[in-house]
């Protein structure tokens, strides 16, 4: 036996989402977005204008002004989105994906 089982499944899920070790370190390394997962409803509208001036892009659902992402803050957000859809894909859940960018 040459590699462990959790080894081989990190290989597997690595090549799955095109997700390396030198794109981990660049997208640690640079100023990316900030991503909402859940606000609570009655307090949302103020949460999300607190961040959307923020000094990083805020990526939320929402209608919100739209600012450029740097260069490795698109590609971290295109493969957040892939793996993102990939998970609901196999859970077999029909869900949009309605994230903008702020």
């Amino acid at each position: 036996k040459r590699y462990s089982s959790s080894r081989v499944r990190r290989i597997l899920c690595e090549n799955l989402l095109d997700l390396y070790e030198s794109d981990c370190k660049n997208y640690l390394n640079s100023p990316l977005y900030l991503r909402v997962l859940a606000v609570k409803k009655d307090c949302a509208d103020k949460i999300l204008a607190s961040l959307s001036k923020a000094d990083f892009p805020l990526v939320a659902d929402g209608s919100f002004p739209v600012r450029k992402l740097s260069e490795e803050a698109e590609k971290c957000l295109k493969k957040d989105k892939f793996t993102h859809n990939l998970w609901n894909f196999t859970a077999k859940r029909n869900v949009n994906d309605k994230m903008i960018l702020v």
